[in-house]
């Protein structure tokens, strides 16, 4: 069963700009999508921890397998491989790289099949992502990929795979440039200090390509 590309933008800012390309980009692959606004939660990583209730939600209602695709991200040629898959949920998990990094586990690219075992593990991961925005410290971040990368090392009996490289391809990513599928742009770069507030927004006038030249470069 095909599955149904999924995400959400918070609406009023500069993220709709993102997701509109992204809708874009499924529209001309004909991809079945399903991309919502949302109201601002106040702050960058309560938005990015919605993220599995979000997924949880899609599944309960589509009732099919859905991918998760962050709304800064495109789709540059049909995701073939996701027909094809038949474990519960399938994300990047990096081979060269050590346990404890927190990009060990990348989650800009979600495939969740319509299991009870996919299913239980979106709710676990939703939980866990809660209860980390409860205890954080002062300054600190809570990262959904993090908190889905802890869960997974702990043990889980849903049956996981890690997708290749180029389904979760970051556009200045050096290793990530071969034959990619579908590319991550790193909005959060420029963009989470205008979600939590710390600076007034003097973006909006930009396109989406000129926000995109705006990114600083990260090494992963």
């Amino acid at each position: 069963m095909k599955p149904v590309i999924i995400s959400y933008f918070t609406r009023g800012t500069l993220y709709e700009k993102d997701a509109a390309d992204l809708q874009a980009s499924c529209d001309r692959l004909g991809l079945e999508s399903s991309i919502d606004g949302i109201d601002s939660f106040g702050s960058w990583d309560s938005h990015c921890c919605f993220k599995p209730g979000f997924i949880l939600r899609k599944l309960k209602k589509l009732k099919k397998p859905v991918v998760w695709i962050d709304a800064d991200a495109l789709v540059i040629k049909s995701p073939d491989l996701f027909d094809s898959l038949t474990c519960d949920l399938a994300v990047r998990i990096d081979p060269e790289r050590e346990p404890s990094d927190f990009s060990k586990v990348r989650t800009g690219t979600v495939f969740v099949n319509y299991t009870k075992a996919g299913m239980d593990l979106v709710k676990d991961w939703g939980e866990i992502c809660q209860e980390a925005l409860k205890s954080k410290p002062k300054g600190h971040e809570v990262w959904d990929q993090i908190c889905l990368k802890a869960l997974i090392q702990q043990g889980t009996q849903a049956k996981i795979e890690s997708l290749p490289n180029s389904y979760c391809a970051i556009f200045d990513a050096q290793e990530d440039q071969e034959n990619p599928v579908i590319v991550h742009y790193a909005a959060s770069r420029l963009y989470k200090k205008f979600i939590n507030g710390e600076v007034a927004s003097f973006l909006e006038e930009l396109s989406i390509e000129q926000l995109r030249a705006l990114r600083p470069n990260i090494q992963y």
